[in-house]
């Protein structure tokens, strides 16, 4: 039986009942209450692809030249203006315009230097805003 079994190793678990039921007299698979098993779909490895992930955040941002940067900074001055440009909490900033915190982080700094923003608070409690 073992040496069947490795002959037909592609087979799928309905073919192999099949191929066993036929050798041992028409027996099939079934439950007690006489109904045939559920077919068993076998994933194609040729085909199958991985379900595409889908997220509520933006894309992931370009930020390894100083254009990428620049354009990072413009969509987060923009997602300020949208949350009110007053007391915005950097999570709520990030949803929109994407990117890591540390990524955010960063693009707030540059903001601040230029005074553009406005930051008070500390950690979580930190809030930034328009000047």
């Amino acid at each position: 039986m073992f040496e069947l079994l490795m002959e037909h190793r592609d087979l799928s678990p309905d073919e192999l009942a099949k191929v066993f039921g036929s050798l041992l007299g028409g027996a099939t698979t079934a439950n007690n209450n006489g109904a045939s098993s559920p077919k068993v779909r076998r994933a194609s490895t040729a085909s199958a692809k991985p379900a595409a992930k889908t997220s509520s955040r933006a894309a992931a941002p370009n930020l390894r030249s100083d254009a990428g940067r620049s354009a990072y900074d413009e969509s987060v001055l923009s997602a300020f203006a949208s949350l009110g440009g007053k007391n915005v909490q950097a999570r709520k900033l990030r949803v929109k315009v994407g990117g890591t915190p540390q990524q955010l982080r960063a693009a707030l700094d540059r903001l601040i230097e230029a005074k553009r923003l406005t930051f008070s608070g500390e950690r979580a409690g930190t809030r930034y805003s328009l000047r």
